[in-house]
Parts: structure tokens; C-alpha cells; sequence
């Protein structure tokens, strides 16, 4: 009941980022070509993606890079990671990763359990190499960050579903609610980001938050 309770409060937020995204993206539409690279590196993944990799099985690196967000979290809530596993083969109880970490509640739990469903781990690290790759060579860096990204929403809609514990361990209407808003605030970041417009991000984020809070005050 208190997560239900929970999602229909985060609702209004959900449709202010939304609303916000929304102009993030018409700003990237007038002027794209910052964003060309990553447009193209995410292009070009997702053909890989649609005509080969689509007909294959997940393997290592998918688990490897879903349990590596959860652990990633767990550290950043300053919670223990006690052990690790991913792999491309079922353990004996049928689980191809896990993490077992110290027991977390509340917001840091969630954070933790739904974290792979919103947080690109692997164009996180591409955007901190990022941050000293020198301007002459942003334009083919960005080609792999955007392959990265494109990668990681193709995961999240293959992993998203009613049968992962992660999910149902959240409830199922909380957990939606929660992983839309996540990825509201996440994706339109990225973009701003590789767009060139970081200083942008605080406004953003600014305006996505007390965007309901104008409707009561």
C-alpha cells in the first residue's frame, strides 16, 4: 500500500520530466550536430543489433554489466558487497548473475535493486574517460559512447519484465513508476551531456524536480 501510495506521488515528477525532456530534444533537433557521432554510433550498434545479435542468447557481458550496476549502487549507498557473480551459464538455482550485499530498505533498496534498468553502467564509464579526451578526438570517442547507450536501452527492454525478482520484489506498479522516472532524468542527461551542454544539467534537473512543487506553491 505505502509504494503504491509512493508511485502515485512520483507521477507528477515523472510527467515533469518528461515535459522538460521534451525540450531537451527539440533543443538537439535545432542544433544536431554536436550529437551526430553518438547518433551514429548508436545507429550502427542497433543495426548490428536488429540483423545479428538480436537471434543470439545474452551472454557474460549482459549479466556481467547488470550485476556490476547493482554493486555499483550497493558502494554508492555505502552498502557492502559481500559477493559477485555473472556469467553466460545458470548457477544451480538457474541464476545466471548475482550480488550478495548487506540488506539495504527504503530508497537505498530500490536504488539498488532497480538501478539496471536506468543506469547505463557502461557509457558511465565512457562519459568519466570522457571528461579527458581531448576535443579533437570527441567526435570518434562519442561514436562508442553512443553505441554504449543504444546498447544498454536495448537491454533494458529485453531485461524489463514481470518475471524478474528485482522487479516484484519492488512491486510491480512502484517499480514502472520509479524505473520511468529514472530513465525521465537519465536519458535526456546523456544527451545534454554529448550535446555540450553539461552546464545545462542543473537546470534540467532544476526544473524537472520543482516542476510539481509550482503546482502547490
Amino acid at each position: 500500500m505505502i509504494r503504491t501510495v509512493l508511485a502515485i506521488l512520483i507521477i507528477p515528477f515523472a510527467l515533469s520530466f518528461l515535459f522538460h525532456g521534451l525540450g531537451v530534444f527539440l533543443k538537439i533537433i535545432l542544433n544536431p550536430a554536436p550529437i551526430v557521432p553518438f547518433l551514429f554510433g548508436g545507429g550502427v550498434y542497433g543495426l548490428i543489433w536488429l540483423f545479428i545479435l538480436r537471434r543470439r542468447k545474452r551472454g557474460m557481458w549482459d549479466t556481467f554489466e547488470h550485476e556490476l550496476t547493482h554493486a555499483i549502487f550497493c558502494i554508492l549507498c555505502f552498502k557492502k558487497v559481500h559477493s559477485f557473480m555473472a556469467g553466460s551459464k545458470a548457477d544451480q538455482s538457474g541464476r545466471l548473475g548475482v550480488v550478495y550485499h548487506e540488506q539495504a530498505s527504503g530508497l537505498r533498496g530500490t536504488l539498488i535493486t532497480l538501478s539496471p534498468y536506468f543506469f547505463p553502467t557502461y557509457t558511465a564509464f565512457l562519459l568519466l574517460i570522457r571528461l579527458f579526451v581531448a576535443d579533437s578526438a570527441l567526435g570518434v570517442f562519442d561514436l562508442f559512447v553512443g553505441a554504449t547507450f543504444i546498447y544498454h536501452l536495448i537491454s533494458n527492454w529485453q531485461e524489463f519484465g514481470f518475471h524478474q525478482s528485482d522487479i516484484t520484489s519492488q512491486t510491480k506498479f512502484f517499480s514502472v513508476v520509479f524505473i520511468i522516472l529514472a530513465n525521465l532524468i537519465i536519458i535526456p542527461a546523456v544527451l545534454l551531456i554529448v550535446h555540450g551542454e553539461a552546464g545545462s544539467l542543473l537546470s534540467y534537473l532544476g526544473g524537472g524536480f520543482l516542476g510539481p512543487v509550482g503546482l502547490f506553491f
